[in-house]
């Protein structure tokens, strides 16, 4: 049961962005209205905003409609964990993912991989560190939320209780939270798709070691978010992609998947419960 709710709610979730973007191209005035979420190039405000309002309904359907599907209610459900954060797991997450990656562009500035200098003017850097700043905690708290708590939490659920079940669970919210990034098209597939699903299994690692708390996942989430985010003003991107990934997608290169490898073993080895 819980494993057809998922995907009933992901396919309906798809349908729904589906249906209000043809509603919303229709009302501008746009003769293509049926092609898929997010393929058209209207720029019109009511199709740009009428789809960001769309995201955020499917993801609090998620958040809350598949708990109230199981007959648990969703209030309880989430309250339970963010009522109760882990601080030392927590602190130790925050300086391992911090310290990784900080380490990792490090490397590639002392390896002439990239290039550090300002990218634009003085009022232009400040509004984008100040984004940086206070984008990371709020979109890793949706998040995780959604694909630890909800989906890897009802795949656990779901899932014998072994190492080979808890395994699976990981992999397939893995699966379906870098699959979902797809649904708007990016210029780049492969490498982003690599690096996104490693991330996943990161963040699903991190979560079963931490006793199911969406905590642990959210600050590795934020941190990661918030180092790229106060580096890209400043950085730019001199070796292969392969190597180093994209300035969106650190994570997709050889190095930053070798990064996500050590916070992984590092976490396991550790223990985030220590």
């Amino acid at each position: 049961m819980p494993l057809i709710l998922i995907a009933a709610f992901l396919v309906g979730g798809v349908l729904f962005l589906w249906l209000v973007q043809a509603a919303s191209l229709k009302w501008a005035g746009d003769a293509q209205i049926w092609v898929p979420p997010f393929r058209h190039h209207n720029e019109s405000g009511v199709v740009r905003y009428g789809m960001k309002l769309a995201v955020q309904v499917v993801l609090a359907g998620i958040l809350f409609g598949l708990p109230l599907a199981l007959g648990v209610n969703p209030i309880e459900f989430h309250g339970s964990w963010m009522s109760n954060p882990p601080w030392h797991p927590i602190l130790l997450s925050l300086a391992l993912t911090v310290g990784i990656f900080a380490a990792y562009q490090m490397l590639n500035v002392q390896a002439g991989w990239m290039n550090v200098a300002p990218k634009y003017g003085t009022a232009k850097t400040v509004k984008k560190m100040i984004r940086g700043c206070l984008t990371p905690v709020p979109l890793a708290i949706m998040e995780e939320a959604v694909f630890r708590a909800v989906i890897l939490g009802m795949l656990l659920n779901a899932m014998p209780d072994n190492s080979t079940g808890i395994s699976l669970a990981v992999f397939l919210s893995a699966l379906i939270f870098c699959s979902v990034h797809f649904i708007r098209p990016l210029k780049n597939t492969i490498l982003p798709a690599l690096g996104l699903f490693a991330l996943g299994i990161v963040l699903g690692i991190a979560y079963v070691l931490s006793g199911r708390n969406c905590w642990v996942p959210i600050t590795i989430h934020a941190a990661g978010v918030w180092v790229i985010q106060l580096l890209r003003p400043f950085v730019t991107y001199r070796a292969p992609p392969w190597l180093i990934g994209y300035p969106s997608y650190p994570i997709c290169g050889v190095v930053g998947l070798a990064c996500m490898a050590v916070l992984s073993i590092i976490l396991v080895v550790v223990g985030v419960m220590a």
